[in-house]
């Protein structure tokens, strides 16, 4: 999406949580973190080789959205400013780790990732919100714009 490589504040990408319990979706935040080098805005999801000071607490956070108090906080928090969310990518950690186990396909859920795919398309299909408002979108890639709640 060429908005992103425009010069401004952070950019938090989604998913950034697996689905199955409070842990870090650790390759997609890496591929979150490859695909800054393309736009070079300040990245919420890490750089380098470790996590940034509060990382955990600021991805708990994400998994909340788009919860109007998580964004709030998110926001003052950090700045953020852009919000691009790949609502096809959740639930991919926990498909691609069952699609490889061995034998064990009845402890696979069905339609993995499928409730929050669905909540992000609807939201941008709807507009979003004052403090969230879709800008742009490649596919089921959703870029949203964040904006403090008091600014309407």
């Amino acid at each position: 999406m060429p908005i992103l490589r425009t010069p401004g504040g952070p950019l938090l990408e989604l998913p950034a949580m697996r689905l199955s319990g409070p842990a870090l979706d650790a390759p997609a935040n890496t591929r979150a973190m490859y695909r800054s080098i393309f736009h070079w805005r300040p990245l919420l999801n890490g750089y380098g080789g470790y996590w940034p000071a509060g990382f955990p607490e600021l991805m708990a956070l994400a998994r909340e959205l788009p919860d109007a108090e998580a964004l709030a906080q998110l926001r003052r928090e950090t700045r953020l400013e852009l919000l691009l969310v790949h609502a096809g990518d959740f639930g991919r950690l926990e498909r691609d780790l069952c699609a490889r186990s061995l034998g064990s396909s009845a402890s696979c859920r069905p339609g993995v990732g499928s409730a929050e795919h669905a909540t992000w398309l609807d939201f941008a299909e709807r507009g979003g919100r004052p403090d969230l408002r879709p800008i742009a979108r490649d596919g089921d890639d959703l870029l949203f714009a964040v904006s403090d709640s008091s600014t309407e």
